[in-house]
């Protein structure tokens, strides 16, 4: 008999077809377009620094009527005479969260410009001027304007005190800082001393365009003391006159007019004590350290920094762009 054949070796099992890569992903879709961004007017160009140099002058200009403005809200120090709730909760200004320890100053100024197309623009401004460190007042009821004379801005300040003052210049509509389109002064008056150089007011400013007192304006000899400070473009000035020589103006106006046509009184005993700061065009706030000197008394006592700027008439008459006579 025939012997049994082999067995069959077994069959290797079919070969699995090949693992194929995962399909490549699809490149992700391009973000929609985006609107295109809203137009912006067109920036006015700031006039050449010799023009700057002369504010006030000129068919652009900044001009502040302080006897013109209200003051809604004053609470400097956030210590009164009034603070009003009802205008902080709803001017645009204070909403932005700007400190409510200030004094506003509404309808104060105007910045008059040509804009791209040629056309003359009046845009209105306030200002709002608040402590930037600890303030102390002697009696803080004299805060705002002088009743009677009100073309003066005023910060009552306690004997021994040195404290810094924002002024922010605000764009009522928006509520936004105004960065005005034309360069501008603030002027500072009565800056004195009490008898025998107590009580002494000094000022430091820093990031001005220029400073002018009664002797580059007028070529009248000023009897304040100015030195440059460390930082550049500082600038500390110090009284060195008591009151009794320098007796408080009746009105700031009464220095803006030509020399020729100044009261004798006024020559002789306000210009003197008067400074102007002037600011570069875009400038939308400035810092200003005040300070009163010691007393040699106990007794409460403190001085009033008056601060003020020229109106549209002031310019007129003032001679300021024109040689003055």
């Amino acid at each position: 008999p025939h012997p049994p054949p082999p067995p069959t070796p077994p069959q290797a099992p079919p070969s699995l077809p090949p693992i194929l890569p995962p399909f490549p992903s699809l490149p992700p879709s391009p973000p929609p377009p985006t609107s295109p961004p809203p137009l912006q007017p067109p920036e006015v160009p700031l006039p050449p620094l010799d023009e700057q140099l002369r504010p006030q002058c000129g068919d652009a200009q900044v001009v502040m009527d302080f006897m013109a403005s209200n003051i809604p809200h004053n609470n400097l120090g956030g210590l009164g005479p009034n603070n009003n709730i009802s205008f902080v909760s709803t001017n645009p200004f204070m909403r932005t969260g700007i400190s409510p320890e200030g004094i506003y100053y509404e309808g104060l100024g105007i910045d008059t410009y040509i804009d791209e197309s040629g056309t003359r623009v009046q845009q209105p401004f306030d200002l709002y001027v608040k402590n930037s460190s600890i303030y102390v007042p002697k009696n803080p009821e004299q805060n705002g304007k002088r009743s009677g004379l009100g073309d003066f801005g005023i910060i009552n300040a306690n004997q021994n005190q040195k404290f810094i003052v924002e002024y922010i210049l605000v764009e009522p509509e928006t509520g936004n800082r105004y960065a005005p389109k034309n360069s501008f002064a603030i002027w500072f008056l009565d800056i004195d001393t009490g008898t025998d150089g107590v009580l002494q007011e000094s000022f430091e400013v820093c990031n001005i365009l220029g400073y002018q007192t009664s002797l580059e304006l007028f070529n009248v000899t000023s009897s304040l003391r100015i030195e440059d400070l460390p930082a550049a473009g500082c600038f500390r000035i110090e009284a060195t006159a008591d009151n009794a020589a320098a007796p408080n103006p009746e009105s700031a106006s009464d220095i803006f007019v030509r020399l020729g046509d100044m009261d004798p009184f006024v020559r002789t005993n306000v210009l003197p004590h008067a400074l102007s700061f002037s600011y570069l065009a875009g400038t939308s706030s400035f810092e200003v350290t005040l300070e009163v000197g010691a007393a040699r008394t106990t007794q409460p006592t403190g001085r009033n920094f008056l601060f003020t700027a020229m109106t549209l008439a002031d310019i007129e008459k003032s001679g300021f762009c024109n040689n003055i006579s």
